[in-house]
Order: C-alpha cells, then structure tokens, then sequence
C-alpha cells in the first residue's frame, strides 16, 4: 500500500464501505474493473475529472463525500499523511457514516442475494443491474404496485400486468425498477427473461418456459422428463404457487407469452409483468398501460442527474435544446447525457448543436421504429477504430448474451484486448452487462450494429470474421465436450476436416478451450445459442465431417443437459451429414443417438422407435454389431417408458447378446441392467437375481473390467447391488437384502447421485418397517424429504406420509 495515492486510498475506503467489488463499481459507475484498480493502486495518478465524476455518481456520494473525494485528487494529497487525514476527515461525514452503514444491512445483503436470481441455478434470469438514475414514473410504479405485487395468499386477480411502448421509452428500466422495489413481497425470487421479439426468431414459449423451470429451481431430472410441450403447463402452475415476479421482457405480443401465464381467474400468489414494443389490447384493460416518453420537467431533471445541477442551470437554453432534439425519449437521452458527461470541458451547447443536425436526429429519432438511432451513431462515433470494428462485428453473435472469449475468437485478439474493447463498448451504452463476465445487446443495438456492418465492414472482412468465430466455436464445443467421455473416444474412419479456418499470420490463437468437467459444462451451457448456430452454419456449409465430429462429441455430455430442446436437431443434423458422406456406421450411430433424444428428451418414445428401428437398418448394412445392439436397448428403452415390459424383456436380451458378440463390456452391461429391470416388473424375480450376478461377475473379471473406465465401473457396480436388493426383496428374502443395502448406504451420495442415494434410503426404509424395526426407518425417510428438492415429488411425498405413519403410532 506504500505507493498507492491519497485519491486510491480514499477510493478504496469508499468502495469497500459500500460493500462492492471492483466488477461492481465497474457495473454501478461504467468504469472498467481494471481501470479503478489502476487508480487505487497509484498506477493512474491524474484521472480525468470526468472519470472522478462518473466514480462519484457510481458510489453515490453526497455532497460532502464528492468534495472529499476531489480534494484527494489534487496535488500535494499524495503523502500517507494527507491520505489518511482526508480518510479520516470523511469517514466522520454524516453521509460516509449512513453509506457504511447501508452496506451491512440485511436488506442490503438480501439485494445482492437477489442478483443470482432466486432458489435456481446461480445467475440464471437474474435482474440486470438497475439504471443508476431513474426519474418519474411515479403514476405507473403505482399501478404496478396494485396489479403487479405477488399476493401473500392465493388471489383471483389477474395475474399478467403488461407494458408496451415505443423502442427506448424505458419499458425493461421501469420494470426492472419496480421488481426492486417490491423485493420483500418476492420471498421466491424475481426472475427476468429476454424474449427477443424484435428478433427473426423470438424466444419460443416452449424454450422460455424451459429456462424459467430452472431458474424457479425445477430439479434437472424432473424438467427432462417433463415433454417440451408440457413445460409451459407446468410453469403456470410453479408460478401459482409461488410468490414471484417473472419479467418477461421484449415479448412479441401477449400470443407470444400467454401458454407461460396463470389462467386469468385462477387463485395464484405469482405475478407476470411483460413488456413489448407493440400495445397489448387483449390484456384486461386495467393491467396494460403504455408507456410514453418523459414530460419536459422529467427529461430535465434526468440531465441534471446525470450531468450535475450545476452544470444544467449555467447552461439552462441548451439543457433543454439537447431535450427537445431527443424527443424526451428515455434511451435517447441516455446516450447523449453520457456522451456530455465524458467531456466536461465541452460546453453542453456544443451537444445541442450536435443535435440540432437535423439530418442526424431525423435519421436517428424519427426513421420508423429504430427511433434512436441518431443517438446509437452518436456514441458510434465516439469509438476507437478497434471498438467500433467489434461492435460492428459482434453482430455475427446470435445468442442473446456472450463472453470476452468469444469476442477474443471474433476479433482475432487477445482475450484481454477484447475485454478492453468491450468495456469501452458498454461504457458508450452500446452494449450491457448481462452478468459476471458477460455482455449483450439490446435488440435495437444489435440490429443498429448489423446495419453499420453492412455498411462500413468490407464484405470479405466480414466473412472472415464470421468463419473465425464459427470455427472457433465448433472447436472450443468438441474439445468441452470430450471432456466428458469415460473412454477414448470413436473418430470417423476418414481424417475429419479443421473446425478452425487457418489463422492468419497476425492472429492471435483462439482463447483457451474450458480445463476440466465443470468448466466444460458451464460453457457448454452458457455458449448454447452460440455453438449451436455455428453447427447450423456447417452444415448450411456442407461440412458433414466437422457435423458428424461435434455430435459425436456430445453423447455423453448431452446426458447432463437433456433438458436441453435441440439435441433431436443435433443428431438428425449429423445422420443426415452422414447420409451425405455416404458412411452408414455414423448414421447409424446418430439415427440412435436420436432415438435417445426422442425418448429420454422429449418423451416421444413412439418416434424413438421409429429411429432405432432405422438405425438397426443401417448397421446391418454396414456391419456393425455393436449398433445394432444399440438400436435394440433403445427400443427396449423405449418399450419401458410406455409399460410394455414383456418386449422391453426382448429386445434388451437381444441387445445384451449382440453387445457380448461384438465384445463392447460397456454396452452389454448397460444391457444387461436394462433387461433385469424389465424383469422385475414382470415378477421374474429370480431370473432378474441372476441377470445381476452376471453383471457383478463381468466387473470382477480381472480383463474385461478393466475396458470400463473406473467412474462408470463404481456406477454401475453400485447400482446393480441396488438393483440385486430390490430383487432379494421383492423375492421375500428381507435380511439378504438388509444386508446389501446397509452396505450401499452412502455409496450414491459419494458419486453425487443423490437422486439414486434417496431411492436406496427409502427402499432400506420400507424392508425395515416390514421387518418390525420401524424405528430404524425414520432416519432414513427424513434424509429423503431432506432432499426432496432432488427426487420426484411423489417419493418425497410417499416419504413424508410413511414417516407421518411412523410417527403417529
């Protein structure tokens, strides 16, 4: 700390007295993260004033704290001993002592809680951040307190509350302001989606209420096996019984999101609230408002916000010139407001003039829909070569959202050069922070950056640019998702072709590819939309070999995300680039990868069928056994899922042969579990007793256990002892089986299957209370219910009415 300045100083006490990181002040003020630090550590020793300035509105200084703050940028302030004066000097201020203060509250603490979205995954349809100034809408936050506020007990009252509005008349702003304004009447969360309705191809409903699912915290297994078409159904009833405010931003009209909301007139605590570009006349009347630019006294007290009160009324003709000439449009007056605040030594009728282009403003305030775009070009103009060049190419980007990385491949920079870039990008309101490490347009953006490609990108250049990011996107999924195969993994038999397009000589290399499993799969899931339109891309292309390579890759990862709806795209994708290939092995393979997804996916297992039936085709055309196996455990599956056990029995007896003639261990385990299983439902109990002996004796074989890697070895030998119990059990041989499964106690949690260690407990439960020891049974069923937020809600409810049985004699 010896070298750092008496303004680093001070700004590091004010920071961290207000509870935030370096990402947050970046966030709160649209200074990088990197340059607060160079302050702080005395790297920058003579920051512009308007830097100084945007801090200080970031950290929302008083009065008495900006002063302060100043005077510890001025010469001469930079010994220990004036640093720790000034620090002392305002840490005693009224204002310093309320905002430390503030910072330790629970409410404070509960807010940031809230920023990771409520009981789903951490970040998932979290609330962006909230506009540092917000002015009016007094009249419409409260009509929305009244029609928008989750009900403490079940209410009739209609639960959608809809906002539309012109492009940039701050609909997302004001609801996102509302939602935190009513945090403690949403003890379940607050959750925000883009539904992308200006886009070409909106957000589907089916997709919106997949994501919204995970993020209310519906346990991943029991959203795979809820079908697509099903999801929207069991979203509306989650939401009636929680209570929870769901934005559903951008939506295309109240079509576009009624499957996902509350029938009107049913009891439910949840509440929607929808903003769209277009009226939404449909919605009862007195739950739709549109909402209308600011009044003239609303757009000036806006300025004087964000550009200082002293600074408006010295120039009080130009604050409203520059007013006017934005329409009063929100947005609009965003964008030009930061512009004068980065440059406090310009007169604001400089900005007025600007303004007054009227070429400029009619273009950008008045062209039909895209009625910002004058401000849009406004900031344009202000980027550096290297920023406006990636702003016009991120709009190759088709997901909603994206990371340095991928603007790194995009560029062709280093991931820290990206980053700097698109800082400056968000710092000139270009793009937004979408959380930690991630960034995205608004749809207005997007399309204004696609028109400046267009416009100012040579067409070749751009082409370019595309090829890299998709080359590197299909490279970075295929290596994440090899991250998760248990063996070496099976490559065409022809060299598969470069995902990558040969790097330039002035390139720099592709950012580094995830390292281990769980980096793997969060960037799986975060680049989704990305990687996916990429694989859409190639096989446009007629890149079959790069398409059936990918898909490959994901057959193992795909069973951590089967919740995911394209993975029936994926593999019919790459069958059909096989067809293409003429290689009727790997169509084979992916007609029963497809089967899979049918059945496991989307719970259609008729069609799954249909595929492995295919794919049996296939192989016997090509000669391989090993998939024709396969295409028989798939029906097999398939015949389990719909309760047809006898030829589930079959076919999986067929597989298990096969996968024993082709001398896959891996497969004919597998099977022989899957056949077992069938027995038992039809009662065939001591043949399925010697089915698991088989599979136990094939994991002890000194050679073959050794072609089972050792996760899925452990797995699988856990789960047919499991398996062998339930059978000694269902045999009538009790104590055989309490003696297997005391053993199996916590072997499931060990390999983080809790799901699979819930099962063991309750069945333990059950022969215990058979065998009059109820007593030893309780602990057992309370782990079940301890964890009921992982199992299907019927064993968590058949658990907790045994245990009241229990309890009650």
């Amino acid at each position: 700390m010896g070298d750092t300045t008496a303004l680093g100083r001070e700004l590091r006490r004010l920071r961290t007295a207000r509870g935030l990181s370096l990402e947050g002040l970046a966030e709160a003020s649209g200074v990088s993260a990197r340059g607060i630090a160079d302050l702080e550590l005395g790297r920058t020793a003579r920051p512009r004033l308007g830097t100084l300035a945007t801090l200080s509105r970031g950290l929302d200084l008083d009065e008495a704290e900006h002063a302060a703050f100043l005077a510890a940028a001025r010469p001469g302030n930079d010994s220990p001993a004036a640093g720790a004066s000034s620090t002392s000097g305002t840490s005693s201020t009224p204002g310093a002592s309320s905002a430390a203060g503030a910072s330790s509250t629970p409410g404070a603490s509960a807010e940031r809680g809230e920023e990771a979205g409520g009981p789903g995954p951490a970040g998932l349809c979290a609330l962006p951040r909230a506009a540092t100034e917000f002015v009016g809408r007094s009249e419409v936050l409260s009509w929305l307190d009244a029609t928008a506020t989750p009900t403490a007990e079940p209410s009739t009252a209609e639960a959608l509350t809809a906002i539309s509005g012109g492009p940039g008349s701050g609909k997302t702003t004001v609801a996102v302001h509302f939602a935190r304004q009513i945090g403690p009447a949403c003890p379940d969360g607050r959750f925000f989606l883009d539904l992308r309705g200006v886009d070409p191809d909106p957000l589907p409903a089916r997709d919106a209420a997949t994501v919204l699912l995970q993020a209310l915290g519906l346990p991943p297994r029991d959203l795979a096996r809820t079908p697509p078409a099903e999801r929207p159904a069991r979203l509306r009833a989650l939401l009636a019984e929680r209570r929870a405010l769901v934005i559903l931003d951008n939506a295309t009209d109240l079509d576009h999101v009624r499957p996902l909301v509350p029938e009107p007139g049913t009891a439910g605590r949840g509440r929607v609230l929808l903003t769209s570009r277009h009226a939404v006349r449909t919605v009862a009347a007195d739950h739709r408002r549109a909402l209308h630019p600011f009044t003239p006294a609303e757009a000036r007290r806006f300025l004087d916000l964000v550009l200082g009160h002293d600074r408006t009324t010295a120039e009080a003709d130009a604050t409203r010139a520059v007013a006017d000439a934005c329409g009063h449009l929100p947005l609009a007056l965003r964008v030009a407001a930061n512009w004068a605040a980065t440059r406090t030594e310009w007169r604001l009728r400089r900005l007025a003039d600007r303004l007054a282009d009227e070429h400029r403003r009619l273009d950008a305030l008045a062209a039909g829909d895209l009625r910002v775009t004058a401000a849009f070009e406004l900031s344009y103009q202000r980027l550096t070569t290297g920023a406006a060049r990636q702003f016009r190419l991120l709009s190759h980007v088709a997901g909603a959202d994206f990371p340095p990385a991928l603007a790194a491949a995009l560029g062709a920079l280093t991931e820290a050069d990206a980053h700097d870039l698109l800082e400056e990008l968000a710092d000139a309101g270009l793009l937004h922070h979408a959380g930690p490490g991630r960034y995205r347009f608004h749809d207005l953006l997007r399309l204004f950056a696609r028109a400046r490609r267009d416009r100012d990108e040579p067409p070749a250049r751009s082409a370019a640019a595309r090829a890299r990011l998709h080359g590197w996107l299909l490279s970075t999924a295929r290596t994440a998702g090899r991250q998760f195969e248990p063996v070496a993994p099976a490559v065409p038999a022809e060299p598969a072709e470069p995902a990558e397009p040969t790097a330039s000589p002035h390139s720099h290399p592709g950012p580094a590819a995830p390292s281990g499993q769980q980096e793997a799969e969060e960037w799986l899931r975060a680049e989704g939309a990305n990687w996916l339109d990429a694989y859409r891309h190639a096989a446009a292309d007629g890149r079959h070999r790069v398409v059936v390579d990918l898909a490959e890759s994901m057959h193992w990862f795909s069973d951590l995300w089967a919740g995911w709806p394209h993975w029936v795209e994926i593999h019919r994708t790459a069958a059909r680039a096989a067809a293409g290939l003429g290689d009727a092995h790997w169509e084979a393979v992916h007609r029963n990868y497809t089967a899979w997804a049918l059945i496991e996916c989307e719970q259609r297992p008729a069609e799954g069928i249909a595929e492995a039936r295919a794919a049996r085709r296939l192989a016997r055309q090509a000669g391989s056994t090993a998939q024709e196996a396969w295409s028989f455990l798939y029906e097999g599956w398939a015949r389990i899922r719909t309760d047809e056990h006898a030829p589930a029995a079959r076919w999986s007896a067929r597989a298990r042969d096969l996968f024993l003639a082709a001398d896959d261990t891996l497969g004919f385990l597998q099977a022989a579990n899957m056949h077992t299983d069938a027995l038992h439902h039809l009662g065939r109990h001591e043949e399925a007793l010697t089915g698991h002996r088989a599979v136990l004796d094939v994991l002890d074989d000194p050679v073959r256990r050794e072609r089972v890697p050792p996760f899925l070895r452990r797995l699988v030998r856990a789960t047919t002892r499991y398996d062998l119990a339930r059978a000694l059990a269902a045999g009538g041989r009790d104590e055989e089986a309490l003696h297997l499964l005391h053993q199996l106690v916590g072997t499931h949690q060990e390999l983080g299957r809790i799901r699979s260690e819930c099962s063991i407990r309750a069945t333990l439960a059950d022969v215990l209370v058979r065998v009059g020891r109820p007593a030893e049974a309780h602990g057992h069923y309370r782990y079940v219910l301890e964890h009921s937020g992982q199992v299907p809600a019927e064993q968590a409810a058949e658990a907790a009415r045994k245990l009241a049985a229990l309890e009650g004699n």
